[in-house]
């Protein structure tokens, strides 16, 4: 008996990124979760997304210069602590 195949059409395949993300961008995009944070009375985000965004925040912090991604960091975890307090 032969089996048959389970897929008919071939598995798409995630295309890798080759170039690393264009540092303005990221830049924007972290001052922008950065003045939320900032901005924000209580903590903003559902605990889920918090932790995603967190993450997300660390990782982008990457592609920048060292001491640059550094103070963003830095920063960022000072609101997230703030955040925390005043929502607790």
């Amino acid at each position: 008996m032969r089996q048959t195949k389970l897929f008919s059409t071939p598995v798409a395949t995630v295309p890798v990124q080759t170039e690393a993300p264009d540092p303005e961008a990221v830049r924007m995009r972290l001052y922008a979760i950065l003045d939320e944070a900032r901005n924000a009375s209580t903590m903003p985000w559902a605990a889920s997304r918090a932790r995603v965004i967190e993450h997300l925040f660390r990782n982008m912090t990457n592609w920048l210069p060292e001491a640059e991604g550094e103070t963003l960091r830095q920063g960022f975890v000072q609101q997230m602590s703030r955040l925390r307090e005043v929502s607790e």
